[in-house]
């Protein structure tokens, strides 16, 4: 008698944040096989997830028939875009024209439930007001998915705990004297949804392709806790002994980042004035979501975090 087959997910952005604690929560659970979707099948991490006896087929977003082939066979899909994806140049409808041509491949492949990483749409938040594209595009996707009548959930991801360190929004940097100073548009009052994205984003993801029945349409908000820039201060503190200095600033005011900055900068001013005005989940608390999943969630704190990765701020350059 033949073994039974194990439905296949496939898992966009595999080498990436989300996709890659998505891949290890499902791995986990022993109840699926999984399809990893790069765009460079040579790449490092790619390589590694082969090596690791997971399939890794050639995809990109850009291109329908490429992700057509990708879903081909699978019963689901977890899908991710990502704003800053070089490819698209910082073209503001990136997550929305990459995440429609998804959704369409997925339902021409006859995937039966994907899951979908969305966020708020701060177009209708704000009445118009802000423009926050990789928010709202996010949404509209959602929507499309709806419209379409795709079975799936939607997971909104919450600020990652590294991005304390990766985006100058809420980070610390040391001084030449030593000292550590955080200079951010923030007000101190705002509390941001934080969480351990590679230890548990996908602790959020996994039981939904498990009971997709129970998680249909359900918006689920991937956090673990809401916490104040503040707070993550004095949790830094607590572990290091090494006292940081919050400095406020003007939303203007953030400090350049790089390449492409004009677009990037305006991005992050867009993103201070949603935290500050209307705030990150706009508001939301996390109780429903807890209740969707019960006693089943262990997930780590900001402090966790902290501890876990022994971070520690880099020298003055």
């Amino acid at each position: 008698m033949a073994p039974t087959m194990k439905p296949i997910i496939v898992i966009i952005g595999a080498t990436g944040a989300q996709g890659g604690s998505v891949l290890l929560a499902l791995q986990a659970t022993g109840q699926f096989s999984l399809r990893a979707v790069t765009r460079n099948l040579q790449g490092e991490a790619a390589q590694a997830l082969a090596r690791s006896g997971i399939e890794v087929v050639e995809g990109d977003a850009t291109d329908a028939q490429s992700m057509e082939r990708a879903f081909a066979g699978a019963w689901g899909a977890f899908l991710v875009t990502s704003f800053w994806d070089p490819a698209a140049g910082l073209a503001h409808d990136t997550d929305l024209v990459q995440g429609k041509i998804m959704v369409d491949a997925a339902v021409a492949a006859g995937v039966n439930f994907v899951v979908w990483s969305s966020l708020h749409d701060i177009e209708a938040i704000s009445g118009g007001k802000l423009e926050v594209p990789h928010n709202t595009f996010k949404n509209k996707v959602e929507q499309y998915i709806k419209s379409v009548c795709l079975d799936a959930a939607f997971v909104y991801a919450g600020f990652y705990a590294t991005n304390w360190i990766n985006i100058p929004l809420a980070g610390p940097q040391r001084e030449k004297d030593g000292s550590i100073v955080i200079h951010t548009p923030i007000r101190a009052d705002v509390a941001l949804p934080v969480i351990d994205l590679d230890a548990d984003f996908g602790k959020f993801v996994a039981p939904a392709f498990l009971d997709p029945a129970k998680f249909h349409y359900k918006k689920v908000l991937t956090a673990a806790e809401y916490v104040t820039v503040g707070q993550m201060a004095a949790a830094y503190t607590d572990l290091t002994g090494e006292n940081i200095v919050i400095v406020p600033i003007p939303i203007e005011d953030q400090p350049k980042t790089g390449l492409r900055a004009t677009s990037r900068e305006a991005g992050l001013r867009a993103t201070s004035i949603l935290f500050n005005q209307y705030g990150y989940y706009a508001g939301e608390s996390l109780e429903p979501t807890r209740l969707l999943y019960g006693d089943n969630l262990n997930l780590n704190s900001f402090k966790d975090w902290v501890r876990k990765t022994g971070f520690k701020v880099p020298a003055a350059q």
